[in-house]
């Protein structure tokens, strides 16, 4: 009797449909959402896990629609808005996502993933990324960032700065002590078999962390904003930065900082965003900066580097998109 109390208030199918999610069962779990919504449409919690499952399968658009339900029905509850508002700047609803950014900040004054994107939308770039965002982020995205990264972004960057580094003689035959800024999961690093040794890494996400320290590519790994962890580090003859600069808008403290801890004669290999014309570093909706070769160079020749080769070429997809970036070795 009981069962079937709980089949009719919509409890069971409730229940079966997030222990499917839970379990990876995701196409049960789709047809479950729905028929527990259908006894119980006003449950925002359900609405909201349904749009968590339809983003995760690449249903965006039905995934907005989701939400906005969940919205109606609980208006104080920030976390769908936190999910819905990446979807709308995704869309190219940028309104939407401006208003949706709006009531985080009537929730949460400070949050700083919400003041980070209004900026965007406001055409202002900020210094950097704000680390709490980047954190969450890449936590997230660590145990698919490897596949994602290879399979569905095509992503040739580290290859690439790799055939850069060896296009210029003097770092031919060599073999460099290597500091990793930004290394993530290690999927940089694995591109430089034979060119690198005593190699350490930095990151904000500990999660990436974890998993690059499974791959036991590095020396050490440091957890924190890498400037200031670098600041406390030894020196290094290469420092790679293969997917990190679209997170910083101003480049001087990083390239003042690198300067500071190279060991001369040292490189510093870096990948960009590309950003045409001579402007300033530009915030996109994506959250990642763009910069132009106008706007490096000044930061090269501010710390008396020299550019020894540059390249711009697509590194990754986004959608149906080529995505351009720079690729520069930098001596120091």
């Amino acid at each position: 009797m009981m069962e079937q109390d709980a089949k009719r208030s919509g409890l069971y199918w409730k229940l079966m449909a997030t222990q499917l999610h839970k379990a990876g069962r995701l196409a049960e779990a789709l047809r479950i959402y729905r028929q527990a919504i259908l006894m119980n449409p006003e449950d925002a919690d359900l609405c909201f896990n349904l749009g968590n499952l339809l983003r995760t399968i690449g249903q965006s658009e039905k995934a907005i629609g989701v939400y906005e339900l969940a919205h109606r029905i609980n208006s104080q509850d920030i976390d769908i808005l936190i999910n819905l508002a990446p979807l709308y700047r995704s869309s190219q609803r940028p309104g939407d996502a401006r208003r949706c950014y709006q009531k985080i900040l009537q929730l949460a004054p400070d949050d700083p993933t919400a003041h980070y994107f209004l900026a965007a939308l406001d055409g202002k770039s900020p210094d950097r990324a704000p680390a709490a965002m980047v954190v969450e982020l890449f936590d997230q995205y660590a145990p698919t960032y490897d596949q994602h990264m290879n399979k569905t972004l095509k992503y040739l960057g580290p290859e690439l700065l790799r055939s850069l580094l060896l296009s210029y003689a003097p770092t031919r035959h060599r073999v460099f002590k290597t500091c990793d800024l930004g290394c993530g999961t290690g999927r940089s690093i694995e591109a430089f078999e034979h060119l690198v040794s005593e190699v350490d890494g930095f990151d904000l996400s500990p999660v990436m962390l974890a998993h690059a320290a499974v791959k036991k590519l590095y020396r050490h790994l440091y957890e924190g904003d890498c400037l200031d962890q670098l600041q406390e580090a030894e020196s290094y003859e290469l420092f790679l930065a293969a997917d990190l600069v679209p997170y910083f808008g101003r480049l001087e403290p990083l390239f003042a900082c690198v300067r500071k801890k190279a060991e001369s004669p040292a490189f510093l290999l870096m990948s960009t965003e590309y950003q045409t014309g001579s402007g300033e570093p530009q915030l996109q909706l994506t959250g990642r900066f763009q910069h132009s070769f106008a706007y490096v160079l000044s930061c090269i020749h501010r710390e008396n580097m020299h550019l020894r080769a540059f390249r711009c070429q697509a590194l990754r997809q986004q959608g149906d998109q080529a995505i351009l970036s720079g690729l520069y070795l930098v001596e120091i």
